[in-house]
Order: C-alpha cells, then structure tokens, then sequence
C-alpha cells in the first residue's frame, strides 16, 4: 500500500466511525479529510463529490467556514 492509500484509508475509517457517532461537526470534517486526502491521490472526481457532502454535512452541523472551505474546493475542482 502506498502512503495515499494509507491516508485514504485512515480518512475512510474516520468517516465510518464519525457516522457512527452522529455528531455532524465531526462528519463533515472527516468528509473534508477524506476529499483532501482524494484529491492528494489526484482522483478528482471522488475529491469533488466528498467535498460537496463536507459543505452540505457543515452547513447542517452550523459550521460556516468550513462550509465555505469545502465549497470553495468543489469549485475549484469543478
């Protein structure tokens, strides 16, 4: 396994486990971790679809910027 799909992999796991605890702060910035390690990977494509879910899981946890953060990457990517 190379370091990018450590990373990946972490990041996923993060995920799995913030969902688990139904605490939207803490989804959405696993979602962001998770889009930035994706996007270290240069897959795109999954980068700009898991920053969208981050924007709308911060918006729904009251968390403006990283909102704003995770919806300026999706542009940015788009």
């Amino acid at each position: 396994m190379t370091d990018a799909d450590n990373t990946i992999d972490a990041a996923t796991h993060a995920v799995l486990i913030a969902d688990a605890s139904d605490d939207q702060a803490a989804q959405a910035q696993a979602l962001y971790t998770l889009a930035v390690a994706l996007k270290g990977d240069d897959r795109l494509d999954e980068s700009v679809l898991i920053f969208h879910l981050a924007a709308r899981a911060a918006q729904a946890a009251n968390a403006p910027d990283l909102a704003a953060e995770a919806g300026d990457a999706t542009r940015d990517l788009s």
